[in-house]
């Protein structure tokens, strides 16, 4: 019954939680969803035979000031299209139902196929809270996060049950909008299907292929498009990458932020991210392919978080359900408690009220990930050398993963 009470709670909480969120959007609209504003004049400005890489070609549609630069491939504008049928006040709300409507199917998908064992309230409160509550900010900027966030993981899904076709689709559609998320391509290479390699090659050509063609059939935006972007240099709270935080620390101490030394800072982290990831994943290469794959596309959202040279507060949602699946596990049970507090907690805003300087929370969220990567990996090395019928628990020793047989909090929540 106390159980029952405890969970009725946490579900009212979040639904109170969600509608203050929806309720604050709809009263400050104006002064919301900046990014879908840039969005829906870029593509009105399109099709009015302006290039809409230029801001000011954007504010001249709008009849005023349009602050952000669109800065996604050419082809991109058609996929904001349908919305310019409407005024932007309706296509704004529209945006935003969509976007609710996903963002309703990516929990939903996370909990029943990723995370299938959790405390739903719980898991949820956590999703709209975690690194440094990446869901709202996305909900706010009007970014296309959730909609990119929705196709990667219905294709890590399809990759996690052998669909590789269905894939390297939902992967190459994410990368229409954003080029970096074509790097998960590469879990086709972690693939045992004999025509991997087929896969692979025809949809990293596509991808890349779409950028070539549109190149050549409009050169002048995708050079607007090549200018725009290389223009980008945000760092802290608003994109904690690697490679901001690099860039930044080494611009504080007078060497440069895009120096050569920057260059190799940056490389050097990857490359020691990528090798200890690689070291952690020899240990269960072995393994049965479906089991492996589940234990695999955890592991390699992380590397792309950490390696990725841009990833922008909202970005972050990639890493909701790997950070949530590290702090379950039954060997880290006695902490699960301060670890959650640690995913959750509003550091960054609180900090700011403060009057804290922004160099010591701006990359929190960074923290956070490579934080949860140090876990994920520790784990993975502590994982047999093969697989066996058994399940993870049996495999384990007690002190890892608990008696099965025992009725703990945690034992319930090991990987299946």
């Amino acid at each position: 019954m106390r159980d029952r009470r405890i969970r009725i709670v946490l579900i009212c909480l979040f639904a109170l939680f969600c509608v203050t969120i929806i309720l604050r959007q709809v009263v400050t609209w104006q002064q919301r969803q900046w990014d879908f504003k840039t969005f829906y004049y870029a593509s009105k400005a399109y099709q009015a035979g302006l290039s809409p890489y230029d801001v000011v070609n954007l504010s001249r549609v709008a009849g005023h000031t349009i602050s952000y630069d669109y800065v996604y491939p050419p082809l991109s504008v058609y996929l904001f299209w349908p919305f310019t049928l409407l005024r932007y006040e309706a296509a704004h709300f529209a945006f935003l139902a969509i976007k609710c409507l996903l963002l309703v199917y990516l929990l939903s998908l996370w909990a029943r196929k990723f995370l299938p064992d959790v405390a739903a309230p719980l898991f949820l409160i956590y999703c709209v809270l975690a690194f440094n509550r990446a869901l709202q900010v996305d909900v706010w900027t009007g970014n296309v996060s959730t909609f990119e966030q929705c196709l990667i993981w219905t294709g890590l899904y399809c990759y996690m049950k052998g669909r590789l076709g269905w894939f390297c689709a939902a992967i190459c559609l994410a990368a229409s909008w954003k080029l970096l998320p074509a790097a998960f391509l590469a879990l086709v290479l972690f693939s045992d299907n004999r025509r991997k390699w087929l896969y692979f090659g025809v949809s990293a050509t596509a991808c890349a292929g779409l950028q070539g063609l549109t190149a050549i059939a409009m050169p002048g935006l995708f050079r607007s498009f090549v200018s725009n972007a290389a223009r980008l240099d945000e760092r802290g709270v608003v994109n904690p990458s690697t490679l901001a935080f690099v860039r930044d620390m080494l611009d504080r101490i007078g060497v440069g932020g895009h120096s050569i030394l920057a260059a190799a800072s940056y490389g050097a982290i990857v490359l020691a991210v990528v090798i200890v990831s690689w070291k952690a994943y020899s240990g269960i290469r072995e393994w049965e392919p479906s089991r492996r794959r589940n234990l695999l596309v955890l592991l390699f959202c992380l590397v792309y978080a950490l390696a990725a040279p841009r990833l922008k507060d909202y970005s972050y949602i990639l890493l909701i359900p790997a950070g949530y699946w590290v702090i379950s596990r039954p060997m880290l049970a006695r902490y699960f408690w301060p670890m959650l507090l640690a995913l959750v907690l509003p550091v960054a805003p609180l900090a700011k009220m403060a009057g804290a300087p922004e160099v010591l929370y701006g990359y929190y969220a960074l923290l956070q990930a490579f934080a949860v990567w140090a876990l994920y990996v520790v784990y993975m090395l502590r994982l047999p050398a093969a697989s066996d019928n058994n399940s993870e628990c049996v495999a384990l020793s007690r002190a890892t993963c608990g008696d099965p047989n025992e009725d703990t909090p945690h034992h319930q929540l090991c990987f299946a």
